[in-house]
């Protein structure tokens, strides 16, 4: 996939967000997602010292939702871990 990264990080052109939620009981309406945010070329400057972002490495980072924390980079056997090359 071809990504136009020259304005990546503004307005016109977010970051690839992949989100999920996690609610297999079906209790929790609208809530428990959470969202992977991909920065092909880096995330821009400004957004690095971003408390709204967890750094996973320099192109991919955890937004934090309605059931912040189920996703970790900590193995927890409770929560899906994500691993990032």
């Amino acid at each position: 996939m071809d990504v136009d990264s020259s304005n990546l990080g503004t307005p016109s052109q977010p970051a690839i967000i992949y989100s999920f939620k996690h609610d297999p009981e079906g209790n929790v309406p609208f809530g428990g997602a959470q969202a992977i945010y991909v920065f092909p070329d880096g995330v821009p400057n400004k957004a690095n010292s971003s408390p709204i972002l967890k750094e996973l490495n320099s192109k991919v980072y955890l937004g934090p939702g309605a059931a912040s924390g189920f996703f970790s980079t900590d193995d927890k056997p409770d929560r899906a871990t994500i691993k990032v090359k």
